[in-house]
Formats: structure tokens, sequence, C-alpha cells
């Protein structure tokens, strides 16, 4: 998810697709086509200065619509980084594991630092 910030030029924000198992060889290209129109929150990474040129997440929206989060956080909010630089596809599915296995929610590595997943 980092690699690209390092061999390529003008990123901003990386994005992934989610792990599909045994459906994956299937709905490859379905997914990837999916996938490049948002920024899932659970598979993405992004600038902490691109997040705050933009203005964030737009927190006037209706927080307790699934549907009003979605076009917000996965697909507006895309479009917004996409202003300031590339929002790149990364083609390494995120295995979301759920609660209790990591701290969830926005993390921050120090800028220069190579950081990687065990």
């Amino acid at each position: 998810m980092l690699k690209p910030y390092v061999e390529e030029k003008g990123v901003v924000a990386t994005t992934s697709t989610k792990w599909n198992g045994a459906l994956e060889p299937l709905i490859a290209l379905p997914k990837k086509l999916y996938y490049a129109s948002r920024m899932t929150g659970r598979g993405s990474t992004f600038l902490k200065e691109a997040y705050f040129k933009v203005g964030g997440f737009n927190l006037n929206i209706n927080q307790r619509s699934l549907e009003a989060m979605m076009a917000e956080e996965e697909v507006g909010f895309k479009k917004k980084l996409e202003q300031l630089g590339k929002v790149v596809l990364v083609d390494a599915p995120v295995i979301h594991l759920g609660e209790g296995v990591e701290k969830r929610g926005l993390h921050t590595y120090p800028r220069g630092k190579r950081v990687y997943a065990s």
C-alpha cells in the first residue's frame, strides 16, 4: 500500500480491493473496475497534508446514513484528493480481520520511515 509513494511521483493516496477468497479469479476484472471508482476506508492510505488541503471529510452529511457516508468517504473524498494528485489502486487486496485484531482508525506514520506490515 505504501510502495506507490516511493515509486511514483504525485501520489497522494492509495486504495485497494477486498479479498474475495475462492471467487477472486472469477471477479478480478469487475472488482478492479468497481474499486477504481472509489477509495475504501479499510484499505486505503493518504498523505496527512493532502487530507487537510482538501478539507478532510465533509462532516455535515447525515452521519447515520450508510449511503451518505459511502458517497462522501469512498467517492467524494477520492475525487477531492484527485484534484491534488494521483490516487493509486494497488492490486493487493487488504484482508480485513475485523474487531479486536488491531486498533482500528486513522494511523499516522512518520514521513521518510519505512513501515512494514507483518
